[in-house]
């Protein structure tokens, strides 16, 4: 919806142009609705590798969820479940990471 908002597409009776920061269609509205489009396309390459089960989407949602941080701030009062939600896939990404780069210690293997 942000994408649709910055750059003048259209508007819903929740959200609005008035809602909108940067203001649409401008030279900085531009700017954030590629970046929140680049969040978007990451995100949903991570999803198809993380349904071919390829542990590279790691690598790819953690920069996703960085753009949409990025590109929700100026919007924060708008999106804060977006907010929400690219933190935790942060969070949630980086104990998976942390936990598959710890040796596996099991009993009799010293």
């Amino acid at each position: 919806m942000g994408v649709v908002l910055l750059m003048k597409w259209g508007e819903t009776k929740e959200l609005g142009y008035a809602d909108t920061h940067p203001n649409p269609a401008t030279g900085a509205g531009y700017a954030f609705a590629l970046l929140w489009l680049l969040a978007t396309v990451l995100f949903v390459v991570a999803g198809v590798l993380l349904i071919q089960r390829r542990a590279s989407w790691m690598m790819i949602v953690l920069p996703a969820a960085v753009l949409s941080i990025v590109a929700i701030v100026p919007m924060a009062s708008s999106a804060p479940l977006g907010l929400l939600i690219d933190v935790a896939v942060i969070i949630a990404t980086v104990v998976m990471l942390g936990r598959r780069s710890k040796p596996n210690h099991r009993l009799g293997n010293a």
